[in-house]
């Protein structure tokens, strides 16, 4: 008697199904992988025009930082290679550095640091010239007869050239790597090199000058 109870709670029972979900197709895959690398590129074409305060723009800001130094437990960051394809990471890469030219024909004479960050050249030739390409920004009096320039170059590079006995150039003039932009005092010509506002490093961009201007 019992089997037969049980026999007929099995029947009354519902067959309980589990439906798998539906498979994304490869076309609606494609699709909406197209739509997430032209969200990309967009975001990457609007950082790369917006412009910060200090003239450098969004992603200038965003490669300094992550060109700066990191706790050594964080390391750099390094995603981009890992999780994005090859197509959406090269919106990514950072512009090379730019190539600069050494200010003088003298030799260097002091050595860039955190704590004094620029270059000193001394020489026989007081001619200092513009390191790259850009336009002359201000020109300041400073102590004594100092005069000090500063020029604008492209990636948010700027240059700051001290110790001048006289300058040679004007603000809003354009400048190319053979423009004298002036004569160094006795003691040799001072330069800083700044991206996005903040003094880097120059000695590995700066390449030896040798050849005179015209």
């Amino acid at each position: 008697m019992m089997k037969r109870v049980e026999a007929a709670a099995q029947k009354e029972q519902p067959e309980i199904t589990h439906a798998l979900p539906e498979k994304p197709r490869w076309g609606e895959r494609l699709a909406r992988n197209a739509a997430l690398a032209g969200l990309l590129m967009v975001t990457v074409a609007a950082m790369r025009n917006a412009e910060l305060p200090n003239g450098g723009t969004v992603l200038t800001a965003v490669r300094q930082t992550v060109d700066g130094e990191w706790d050594g437990h964080l390391g750099k960051i390094s995603f981009v290679g890992r999780f994005l394809p090859e197509t959406v990471a090269v919106f990514f890469e950072s512009a090379p550095d730019a190539e600069l030219t050494a200010p003088c024909f003298g030799s260097l004479s002091h050595a860039w640091t955190a704590e004094e960050p620029y270059l000193g050249y001394t020489g026989q030739d007081k001619r200092v010239f513009a390191v790259a390409a850009g336009q002359v920004m201000s020109v300041y009096h400073g102590s004594d007869e100092e005069y000090i320039l500063r020029v604008r170059h492209d990636d948010g590079l700027e240059t700051m050239y001290y110790a001048l006995s006289s300058v040679a150039v004007s603000e809003g003039e354009a400048v190319s790597v053979s423009t004298c932009l002036g004569q160094a005092l006795p003691e040799g010509a001072v330069i800083e090199v700044r991206r996005a506002g903040r003094a880097i490093d120059p000695t590995e961009l700066m390449a030896e000058r040798t050849e005179s201007a015209p």
